[in-house]
């Protein structure tokens, strides 16, 4: 079995993913984008809560539309919900950017992606990948906080 390889870097959505199904290498880019999406302090981090709201909209959409009957404009309508998040966000207090504005860049340039119901599910699959390993990491990025009082 191929070695699962760890491997984000900013703006790398892996759009094939999105046509041609989820590999190991997407699974690994999801890996490393929720674990830096986890990872931060304070503000840097994307909250579980922003992350949870977006995959539950996704979800809401799947158990909503019939495969037969799927068009992008509902998907499409995700992205300003995405960019209110960005612009509710404040910047930190060095002033640098947030997660949330590559959680922003990254989906949007997925969405763009999707074209017909199975892109739509495999979208999902990919999402659902980083939010359970954020789960992983901000669950012992919590620990380590708590470990250090």
């Amino acid at each position: 079995m191929q070695e699962l390889k760890i491997q984000y870097q900013s703006n790398s959505f892996p759009r094939k993913a999105i046509q041609d199904g989820i590999t190991l290498d997407e699974v690994a880019w999801a890996h490393g984008f929720g674990e830096y999406l986890a990872g931060g302090k304070g503000k840097e981090q994307l909250s579980t809560t922003k992350l949870r709201k977006f995959f539950g909209e996704l979800r809401r959409l799947e158990a909503e539309i019939e495969p037969k009957d799927f068009k992008t404009d509902q998907l499409v309508m995700l992205i300003p919900k995405l960019a209110y998040d960005v612009g509710r966000t404040k910047k930190d207090n060095r002033g640098n950017k947030v997660r949330v504005e590559d959680f922003y860049r990254e989906l949007t340039s997925g969405i763009s992606e999707v074209k017909e119901y199975t892109h739509f599910k495999n979208f999902i699959k990919l999402v659902e990948a980083i939010v359970a390993y954020h789960k992983v990491y901000e669950s012992s990025n919590n620990n380590k906080n708590s470990d250090n009082h």
